[in-house]
């Protein structure tokens, strides 16, 4: 049961991915869903997932992110979800949950800042150059991605789909490595 529990966490978090990077959107019955998933866990195996320890790490991370959601630095998914994930992973985990997070969230950083050079320069050498492979490319990349919109993904005005590296995060506590392994 314990498995199957962490393993429908571990599909909600994928689906959290996603949402975010095809919509900039963490549906709100995505953690609803993780917060009921834990609560169950927590009761069939409350020695694996100890409820105390849990709600103390979820608090701890929910208020900070409700300061940075109201300063307008932070989504509200990306709150709800890093607190359902804090959930799992409860106190003595937290710190691998943030680590892989914020490292996730660096990668996914870089990744957006390369794929912005990258249109940026072939955008300067189809200008000189528009009937060039890197002209034909651009459009190739275009149609592949359905969008006209190349630097909203994955920046633009909405930043970073954050809900990646959350997920990331979330997975790798349920994983076999975490406490509360899958």
């Amino acid at each position: 049961m314990k498995t199957l529990l962490s393993g429908g966490a571990a599909m909600l978090f994928m689906a959290a991915a996603i949402s975010d990077f095809r919509t900039r959107i963490i549906p709100n019955w995505i953690p609803a869903f993780l917060g009921l998933l834990f609560a169950a866990a927590a009761i069939v195996d409350p020695s694996a997932y100890p409820p105390l320890s849990s709600v103390a790490g979820a608090v701890l991370v929910f208020v900070p992110l409700l300061i940075l959601f109201a300063g307008g630095k932070m989504g509200g998914g990306d709150v709800k979800l890093l607190t359902a994930a804090a959930l799992w992973s409860g106190w003595e985990q937290l710190p691998a949950l943030l680590l892989v997070t914020v490292l996730a969230g660096g990668v996914l950083a870089i990744v957006a800042l390369a794929r912005v050079m990258a249109r940026r320069a072939a955008d300067t050498l189809a200008l000189f150059f528009p009937y060039s492979a890197t002209a034909k490319a651009r459009l190739w990349l275009e149609t592949l991605l359905r969008t006209r919109n190349v630097d909203a993904l994955p920046l633009g005005e909405a930043g970073l789909p954050y809900g990646i590296a959350i997920a990331a995060g979330g997975l790798s506590i349920l994983s076999p490595f975490g406490s509360t392994g899958m």
